[in-house]
């Protein structure tokens, strides 16, 4: 196991190094914090959005609802998930 996990290591290290551990533990834990909330940010937006037919959708971002057959030839593959899609786009 590391010698860092090791409470025994918590206990006879010396200030500095016991310090660097937690500065980088809680560095770590804001950074997922901050992770989390862009997440539960754009979970949002998804879930705001109005869901539409295809006939009636309008400008901008909108959720599509219904089926969809892909196009005859080479299958669109969504180059984040490497799933195939019928349309993908993303900056």
């Amino acid at each position: 196991m590391l010698s860092f996990l090791n409470a025994h290591w918590i206990v006879t290290a010396g200030p500095g190094d016991f310090w660097i551990t937690a500065g980088i533990a809680v560095l770590l834990a804001l950074a997922g914090f901050a992770g989390f909330l862009l997440f539960l940010r754009r979970l949002r937006f998804v879930e705001e959005t109005p869901q539409s037919l295809i006939r009636s959708a309008a400008q901008g971002y909108v959720e599509l609802q219904g089926a969809c057959r892909l196009m005859p030839g080479a299958p669109i593959i969504a180059p984040l998930t490497r799933q195939p899609c019928v349309w993908w786009s993303y900056s």
